[in-house]
């Protein structure tokens, strides 16, 4: 494990011994804002096995109904939302309900990350200084893992069995892999929904070569326009 401090984040990076995929774990004191006991509240952002955690933690245990708890929350300059974000086991930390949509939000951000504790009535700012480094280095792992299912699904292809089930599955389960975030963000939906349908028509003329042809065709542009949008948002 490596760990750096750029800005006010500190960024630690790991490689799984088994199969080499990487983690990140960045964290971010605030700059203002204490706990009623004086404490200082973290904002930590988590990429492990393929997936996003942000979470805040409040550096005191408190206990919302349900372990969910109300927080209200603003990337600036864009406005405030309010959502439910559930609770540690530790009564510690309240957790986003959607990582990646809201990863994507603190991307379009400036300055600062603002996040109130409706609850418990505290409010926390957290510098942007340092941040883009963690917004680097999950985007290159991001795009990376997504180059490689693409490849794997590509790699299993065999046109010469006439059967759609051979072929077609690693096709369609790469495209159901896909972020559903990123998948609306990138204007995919029509695509993916014609290609669903494709599927469908496919298992009924399994030996349509023309068929065959304009499914492996969109299969590519819908890969293709992914990974276009996962590589144009990435922080340079």
């Amino acid at each position: 494990m490596s760990d750096r401090v750029f800005g006010h984040w500190q960024i630690d990076e790991s490689v799984h011994p088994m199969d080499d995929s990487l983690s990140i774990f960045a964290g971010t004191p605030a700059i203002e804002g204490k706990n009623e006991y004086g404490g200082t509240p973290t904002l930590l952002i988590r990429y492990v096995e393929g997936k996003i955690e942000i979470l805040v933690n409040w550096a005191y245990s408190f206990y919302c109904d349900d372990n969910k708890c109300r927080v209200k929350w603003r990337a600036r300059p864009l406005e405030p939302v309010i959502e439910t974000w559930n609770t540690s086991t530790n009564h510690e930390a309240t957790f986003s309900p959607n990582p990646q949509s809201l990863y994507e939000t603190m991307k379009k951000a400036d300055l600062r990350f603002i996040i109130q504790n409706l609850h418990e009535s505290i409010m926390a700012v957290f510098s942007y200084d340092g941040i883009e480094e963690v917004f680097k280095k999950i985007d290159s792992i991001q795009l990376k893992e997504s180059q490689d299912k693409i490849k794997s699904a590509q790699d299993k292809v065999n046109y010469s069995n006439t059967s759609p089930i051979a072929w077609a599955d690693p096709l369609r389960n790469t495209i159901d892999s896909f972020d559903s975030h990123i998948v609306v963000a990138s204007e995919l939906t029509f695509e993916i929904e014609l290609f669903n349908n494709l599927t469908v028509t496919l298992a009924n003329e399994p030996n349509n070569d023309r068929l065959k042809a304009e499914y492996f065709s969109l299969y590519t542009k819908i890969v293709s326009k992914y990974n276009d949008h996962i590589s144009t948002h990435k922080t340079v």
